[in-house]
């Protein structure tokens, strides 16, 4: 087979959650923003880590972008599965920052 599927599920290890950094310097941010959703691009392997993590949509702000992508490269992953065996997938992680009021 080779290579990486994007037709193929995977799940967050609940063992393993994704933790999202909330250590956020809002004083970036405009005072009437709220929320920030960043999509981060991942290549998950056999093996349920990540190899690969990219913002594909990014909020702009160099701080939130490096914060979603440094979680997601430390979650852990149930890999997608192909006749009973683990593969590498890709998959789109949506990553949504609130400020606190």
């Amino acid at each position: 087979m080779g290579g990486i599927s994007n037709d193929l599920h995977v799940h967050f290890d609940p063992q393993y959650p994704l933790k999202i950094s909330q250590d956020i310097n809002w004083k970036e941010v405009n005072s009437k923003i709220d929320l920030i959703n960043v999509q981060i691009f991942a290549v998950v392997s056999s093996e349920g880590c990540v190899d690969l993590a990219l913002p594909l949509i990014q909020s702009g702000i160099q701080n939130i972008d490096a914060s979603a992508t440094r979680d997601v490269f430390m979650a852990r992953f149930l890999p997608a599965v192909v006749d009973g065996k683990p593969v590498s997938a890709s998959i789109v992680i949506p990553i949504h920052f609130t400020r606190k009021r």
